[in-house]
């Protein structure tokens, strides 16, 4: 599918993304770090009647000269490109830290979100200081390594003709590798699209680890924190979107518990992790729900974000 390029200035640089040009309703898609707005390709192709927007996070591909500290530019960031653009209240769609993003923007400003389709992000009633802790692993040499071993994150070669090479072993390597062996040949085409010149003439392959190291750094003491606390902060419609051989799967009781909540939908999809791109048609079909439902929030019971780290109801 073809698509057009958009950029939005921000502090030390810009952001970027692609546009479907689609006349209808208005949709924006937000990623997890080391993918790229290209990841969306086969949901958004599939959402031609509908006006769909994808953004590159800060240090990925079309963002790449945007510095990020840390994950809450990103949520940010969500809210400047829905103004900039001029998209009217539309759904923000997610999958695991991108969609923390799409919670944190809608919490912070429901009057310019419609809904949250949330993939690969159920949020557990867990403690703030437990689950700081675990985002902090993932901030680890360890961590880093793995995650830009396998998307080659980092990798730079000496010139254009060079990216070609790259992507294809890319491609092969994840048809061997459990976690990325359904993401599909599509996976090639996001290979070429997240590399970005630098100014020795090579070419580097975004995001860097330290870009990936920024993306999981969030304060215990955040306003908007990934603990189930947060879906008290949630005034427009969600939906969680459940794969089924997923890496962050909600317990049955934990799916049931969050389905009795007001304006909540729980949907279970087929796939693994990125199943937006193994199961597109399934995925899609839950975004064309939530872009078909009514503007307005829904009831809730809304904290304020500084009671939320001190357990006060």
């Amino acid at each position: 599918m073809d698509y057009s390029t958009w950029s939005v200035p921000v502090a030390g640089g810009h952001l970027g993304g692609l546009d479907n040009g689609g006349d209808g309703g208005d949709v924006l898609f937000v990623y997890t770090a080391g993918l790229s707005a290209l990841t969306w390709d086969p949901v958004m192709s599939r959402l031609t009647d509908l006006h769909c927007v994808a953004l590159d996070l800060r240090g990925h591909a079309l963002s790449a000269q945007a510095p990020l500290l840390d994950a809450g530019s990103n949520w940010r960031d969500v809210l400047r490109v829905i103004a900039d653009r001029g998209l009217r209240c539309p759904v923000v769609v997610g999958t695991n830290t991108g969609a923390m993003m799409a919670l944190a923007a809608a919490a912070d400003s429901p009057h310019l979100i419609r809904s949250v389709v949330a993939l690969e992000c159920g949020l557990h009633d867990s403690p703030r200081a437990q689950v700081h802790a675990e985002l902090q692993l993932a901030q680890s040499d360890d961590f880093l390594d793995d995650v830009c071993r396998r998307f080659g994150l980092g990798e730079v070669v000496g010139s254009r003709q060079d990216i070609e090479g790259a992507a294809t072993e890319q491609a092969a390597r994840s048809r061997t590798d459990w976690l990325l062996r359904d993401v599909g040949e599509g996976i090639a085409d996001e290979t070429r699209y997240s590399f970005v010149p630098r100014p020795d003439g090579t070419w580097l392959h975004t995001p860097d680890r330290e870009a990936v190291r920024a993306a999981y750094t969030i304060d215990v003491d955040a306003a908007y924190f990934p603990t189930a606390d947060l879906y008290d902060l949630i005034e427009v419609p969600l939906h969680v979107v459940q794969a089924e051989d997923g890496l962050n799967l909600l317990s049955p009781e934990e799916a049931t518990a969050l389905s009795r909540r007001p304006g909540v939908t729980v949907h279970a999809i087929g796939g693994s992790h990125l199943a937006h791109r193994s199961h597109p048609d399934e995925f899609a079909e839950v975004v064309r729900r939530a872009a078909a439902e009514p503007n307005g929030p829904r009831p809730a019971t809304r904290r304020r974000p500084s009671d939320l780290h001190t357990g006060r109801r």
